[in-house]
């Protein structure tokens, strides 16, 4: 405050929300509330900030892997009762880092992200020790905290795990943090001269939930993806296991030096159909989809599913605004250009049936249908994209009409309602039919037709971008290399290379379920939960070892509601042996979502 002589009186205030609110009820007047959010945030024509929910896919993945890790490394130090604050600290630490708006966006400076990579790596193998010493704790009769050979941990999305080469005898341990059941496709990389097969006596005798698919070859889809070391695991091993909420099953398997023969991939030209329990895919002499059955309602549903590619503009005529590592500006307002599949190949076997897809550039897929899954699995290989190109998929249905309605997620939680071309609150022009429609898929998409109890549900496997473009169809980006920068302060453009240096390749997949309105919003709700909070894998070398616990364990005594889901399990404090834990759950269905799934529930906790 100034002093009484000063002539400008100014008075200085630090005000809180609180003094804010308080200011505000003194006015003596009503204030208008609006409800939503602001996306899609543009600065103006042309200028939609949208390309940042797909720019840099592949951190985007690794963030929530490794955020499933945390997750996971809270819960089974509870349960062991063996706490390690310093590692989790530094866990929790590089997770808040990966949610500051230019790191989890991928909008920083490419030598910002290569540092959050190589902290997100550190701390990744911090977590893969902390498993370990908790696993030790849980699953064998030692509390030594040393164990030879440690755990391996492998990376799947590449199909390769190199240890598992030499192992005659490994187990499989499998943790599912999330509060839902989790069906899990386990697909173990086989080598050269090696045969692996689940141990199905143990499996039975201790009634274990698993089951031996096969061996098949991987596709040259998968042989496409670049790895470090040369590819010599060409086969994968598949096995259905079902992990209860909150728990883990360690699986035994048996190896032989030998070769294993396996079906051939035969590439066709005639039109096929894959089915299970719910679905049947038809496809056509090109390989593209142009029906789905659904068993449930035995109709048939008019389906086109493809891939495409929208031009990446710099300034125009129009605009001076280019696309960049924020903004997504297609040339033109044409749809995108689409990919043409070259060959593809039906594959059948008990439970587990699949479409492989080879196109003519940028991307392969495989389209699987797994024993009594409620989904259809897409699932794509994607990169080597030449500069200025924004690769997109859409999946359309004629038979489906939104009237321009779909729903997104907001940060995994509420669905926000999004109408083409408008925004509330106030008047708004579009000036970017594509990019002016996409909003943040965080854990998916989904569109209704009310007349007909339809509705079309994808759930996303990391932070991506998309809208509904026209009726019944839903675009979503999945990946981008734009060479122009959007003046938007990083001064960049967006070029990732890759380990071979060619552009870097993902590996995504989108789950697709068509069904009514209800079961749709139930299929959402808890693949979105598992979506997030994935179950994490090691390999254990069993030779030479203490002999695992393979019966299956949980953290839970009995059963959870449906609607209920553990948010946080994190331990506190720890002081003269008492343990301070924070515990969360959530009812995670929004009122009137489910006719019984979203009402109130009460749990004991004890």
């Amino acid at each position: 405050t100034n002093k009484a002589g000063d002539k400008s009186r100014y008075h200085v205030h630090y005000s809180t929300p609180t003094c804010f609110l308080h200011a505000l009820s003194k006015e003596k007047r009503s204030w208008p509330v609006r409800e939503g959010d602001f996306m899609s945030y543009a600065h103006r024509a042309h200028a939609f900030w949208t390309g940042f929910y797909t720019s840099r896919p592949g951190i985007k993945f690794y963030e929530r892997s490794l955020g499933a890790l945390y997750q996971s490394v809270r819960q089974l130090s509870i349960y062991a009762n063996h706490v390690d604050f310093n590692g989790l600290f530094k866990l929790g630490e590089v997770m808040g880092l990966l949610q500051h708006h230019d790191t989890i966006t991928g909008t920083s400076p490419m030598i910002n992200i290569a540092d959050a990579l190589q902290r997100m790596h550190q701390v990744e193998k911090i977590g893969e020790n902390l498993t370990l010493v908790l696993y030790q704790h849980i699953l064998t009769q030692s509390s030594a905290i040393n164990l030879s050979p440690p755990l391996t941990f492998c990376q799947l999305n590449e199909s390769y795990c190199k240890p598992l080469a030499t192992m005659d005898k490994f187990s499989a341990i499998i943790y599912n943090p999330s509060s839902v059941a989790n069906q899990l496709w386990l697909r173990i990389p086989v080598a050269e001269q090696q045969t692996i097969h689940l141990d199905v006596d143990t499996v039975k005798k201790l009634s274990i939930d698993a089951q031996e698919i096969g061996t098949i070859n991987l596709s040259p889809i998968i042989q496409s993806i670049p790895i470090v070391d040369k590819r010599n695991q060409l086969q994968e091993l598949i096995v259905r296991v079902n992990i209860p909420p909150l728990s883990f099953q360690a699986l035994p398997f048996t190896t032989l030096k030998q070769s294993q023969k396996v079906e051939a991939i035969l590439f066709s030209n005639l039109s096929c159909s894959i089915e299970n329990q719910n679905y049947v895919i038809t496809v056509n002499a090109q390989g593209s989809i142009t029906a789905i059955k659904l068993k449930s309602t035995n109709k048939n549903i008019d389906f086109k599913q493809n891939f495409g590619h929208y031009t990446s503009s710099s300034a125009d005529g129009v605009s001076h605004q280019s696309s960049g590592l924020y903004v997504f500006r297609p040339v033109g307002t044409d749809p995108p250009k689409q990919v043409s599949i070259k060959q593809f190949y039906c594959s059948k076997r008990k439970g587990y049936e699949e479409i492989i897809q080879v196109y003519s550039q940028y991307v392969n897929q495989s389209i699987r249908l797994l024993d009594n899954s409620p989904y259809i699995e897409f699932e794509w290989i994607v990169g080597r994209l030449e500069p200025n190109v924004e690769f997109v998929t859409s999946y359309e249905s004629k038979d489906l009409q939104n009237n321009g309605i779909f729903y997104t997620d907001s940060s995994g939680r509420s669905l926000m309602k999004r109408i083409r071309d408008r925004r509330d609150g106030y008047n708004f022009t579009q000036s970017e039919p594509s990019a002016g429609n996409y909003y943040p898929l965080v854990t998916g998409i989904l569109m209704k037709d009310a007349k007909q109890d339809l509705q079309m549900s994808i759930v996303t496997d990391r932070a991506e971008g998309g809208g509904s473009i026209r009726d019944g169809q839903i675009e979503i980006m999945i990946h981008r290399r734009v060479s122009t920068d959007d003046s938007l302060g990083v001064s960049e453009t967006l070029n990732e290379m890759g380990i071979d240096n060619q552009g870097l390749v993902i590996r995504g997949r989108h789950l697709l379920a068509l069904t009514k309105i209800e079961d749709g919003m139930k299929f959402f709700r808890e693949h979105a939960l598992k979506s997030v909070w994935k179950p994490i894998i090691a390999f254990r070398n069993d030779v030479n070892n203490e002999p695992l616990n393979y019966k299956p364990w949980s953290l839970l005594k009995s059963e959870l509601p449906p609607q209920i889901n553990i948010l946080t399990i994190e331990p506190l404090t720890q002081e003269n042996n008492i343990l301070t834990i924070l515990f969360r759950v959530e009812h995670f269905y929004e009122p009137n979502e489910h006719s019984t799934l979203s009402k109130t529930v009460s749990i004991q906790i004890d």
